[in-house]
């Protein structure tokens, strides 16, 4: 490397002698993996097949590497809620109360841990309807269970038909869980 180049978006940040390192860390890369793809992250790409269109990964076990592995799953561990079903009559009757319920689950990242949600969760019935949408909050049953009421009244202020009816679950400020159901009104 008799070039020394330091390119002039690094002039002032780097030396020729660092831009050096790592133009010869590049070509050593190349030279033992056969790619330029060259990352600083926990994996790397060891190979490259055109033909197949694809890409092995191999882990970095750099030792030098600052963090161990699994710090970053830890990190980032949450619980979630998923809806596991919209429970919804299948005959509901015009000017009558119906109630809809909805079995939930927490779901733990990144054990994968799945179990019945307790009381934690804020659960919401949105009912679709030419006049706009109703939202109906949804009380914890029991263990992976709630249930939410839509009131004689608004069924009574229906046409008999079909209406879509969306169930969304979260614990905390996550994207809530979101599923549909139909409610057929007679």
């Amino acid at each position: 490397m008799n070039a020394r180049y330091v390119p002039p978006s690094l002039a002032g940040y780097t030396t020729a002698d660092e831009c050096v390192a790592r133009y010869e860390a590049a070509i050593a890369f190349i030279d033992a993996h056969d790619n330029a793809y060259i990352g600083n992250g926990p994996f790397f790409i060891s190979a490259v097949d055109l033909f197949a269109n694809s890409v092995e990964l191999a882990a970095n076990r750099d030792p030098s590497y600052p963090f161990a592995a699994g710090l970053w799953s830890a990190f980032f561990s949450t619980t979630t809620t998923r809806i596991d079903g919209v429970g919804v009559p299948a005959a509901a009757v015009k000017g009558k109360t119906v109630t809809v319920s909805v079995r939930l689950s927490s779901v733990s990242y990144p054990s994968g841990a799945v179990k019945p949600i307790d009381s934690s969760a804020k659960v919401t019935l949105t009912l679709g309807t030419p006049a706009g949408e109703k939202v109906y909050k949804a009380s914890f049953a029991r263990p992976g269970m709630y249930s939410a009421a839509i009131p004689a009244e608004d069924t009574r202020a229906l046409a008999a038909g079909t209406y879509t009816i969306v169930a969304a679950s979260q614990l905390k400020s996550e994207e809530p869980s979101v599923e549909t159901a139909a409610l057929t009104l007679f």
